[in-house]
């Protein structure tokens, strides 16, 4: 009886399928309606090491949701040459199922064959010094709060962007996200929009290129976040007026 729909192209597709156009609404995305900027670092479950790493004042580049192996190296490659560039830079990836020990195992061959000095977040049993290069987080529930100490974050493949631009981060991602994934909506919206960097797939290189190129822009951001996500809400009030509007008629 009736559609509510995030976009334009999403209107037509049902219409290709035979709905009527005038039982579809375009309300936009409901996802932009339930951001918030609250966060607390001693509410989290690793106080003591986000605090070492804010502390360390290194720059921390974040990569979150990374679950394909072929970004997981391409990564790797990336803080490779990032680390001839800015030496200190400290690189954590969040990857995801780390549950699944043959997963852990292949990345733990990647960072070895690669000769990096990194640590997986479960082994640490002392944050007093934080002399790893790369920080491999395979704990649960604790992305958000890596995010937001974070300098520069990096979303994996067809995964939320909100969570990183909550805590107005610059973020970057690899092209090639599937259409066919819920994320992809969002993550053409901020393409359009201009508020986040995208690099070439195969490009480790050119991710390491934007990161400095952020790193030597103190008030780099493409687009302010919050003016965007201001004129991106609202979904929620639309869809109301509509649902009430079309219950009283009936």
């Amino acid at each position: 009886d009736l559609f509510s729909v995030q976009s334009t192209a999403i209107k037509q597709q049902l219409i290709n399928y035979g709905v009527a156009d005038n039982k579809i609404h375009i309300t936009g995305n409901l996802k932009f309606d339930s951001l918030t900027h609250n966060w607390n670092i001693e509410k989290t479950q690793s106080v003591d090491l986000l605090k070492a790493i804010v502390a360390s004042k290194r720059p921390c580049i974040v990569a979150g949701c990374v679950s394909q192996l072929d970004e997981q190296r391409l990564l790797l490659d990336m803080y490779i040459d990032l680390k001839q560039q800015l030496e200190h830079t400290l690189f954590v990836l969040i990857p995801r199922h780390p549950e699944k020990v043959e997963r852990m195992r292949l990345l733990k061959t990647f960072l070895e064959d690669r000769h990096l000095n990194y640590v997986f977040k479960s082994t640490i049993s002392s944050y007093k010094n934080i002399n790893f290069d790369i920080l491999i987080v395979d704990t649960y529930g604790e992305l958000k709060d890596f995010y937001a100490i974070s300098t520069i974050s990096y979303v994996g493949y067809d995964h939320n962007l909100l969570e990183p631009l909550m805590y107005d981060k610059p973020i970057i991602v690899s092209n090639g996200w599937s259409s066919a994934y819920p994320s992809y909506p969002v993550y053409q919206t901020l393409i359009e929009k201009n508020i986040i960097l995208e690099a070439e797939k195969s490009g480790g290189k050119e991710i390491s290129k934007l990161i400095v190129d952020i790193l030597n822009k103190p008030n780099f951001q493409q687009t302010d976040p919050k003016k965007l996500l201001s004129s991106l809400s609202g979904a929620t009030n639309k869809n109301y007026k509509i649902l009430t509007s079309y219950l009283n008629e009936i």
